[in-house]
């Protein structure tokens, strides 16, 4: 079933993996069509829960550039007479939002973004360096200075050494 997210070309649920890898087994020497056909072949899948209305209300949403416009869209749907399904969704989001710390939303949207112009290597070195950031230290001075200043390439020496350099405080 191609996906409607973006991501794949194909997607299944991990329900269906097993029998996925059993009909794949069972071909001796397999072609991009055969493997397709296999894909094909399996019973579907429910409908995502992120699709239709919730979806285009989900695009809508997280287009915003910033985590307040985010929450500020968001609240409108959960006034707007977009659907029960939409309200939900809306009112459900807001509130894991609102669980979270607003710098860490805004330090992951700032990453979500910058990751969508790098290479998978370059989205890895950069998470480990925010993570690492966010284990080193409380404070989160040397993770914004790495986002905000460095080259990937220099991100762990620079916050090694800001890292220090806040333990010095």
């Amino acid at each position: 079933m191609p996906s409607e997210h973006g991501l794949a070309t194909h997607y299944i649920s991990s329900a269906r993996v097993p029998m996925l890898l059993e009909s794949l087994a069972a071909l001796e020497k397999p072609t991009y069509a055969q493997v397709n056909e296999a894909i094909e072949d399996l019973p579907t899948d429910p409908v995502s829960p992120l699709s239709g209305a919730i979806r285009t209300a989900l695009d809508s949403a997280f287009s915003q550039e910033t985590v307040e416009g985010i929450v500020a869209k968001l609240k409108t749907f959960t006034t707007d007479d977009k659907g029960a399904d939409v309200l939900q969704w809306a009112k459900d989001t807001l509130a894991t939002l609102e669980e979270r710390s607003p710098t860490s939303l805004k330090i992951a949207l700032m990453a979500i973004r910058k990751g969508k112009l790098l290479g998978l290597l370059e989205c890895l070195r950069m998470e480990l360096g925010i993570a690492t950031a966010f284990c080193v230290s409380s404070l989160f001075d040397p993770l914004l200075y790495v986002l905000a200043n460095c080259s990937l390439a220099r991100c762990f020496v620079r916050l090694s050494y800001r890292s220090h350099l806040c333990a010095d405080r």
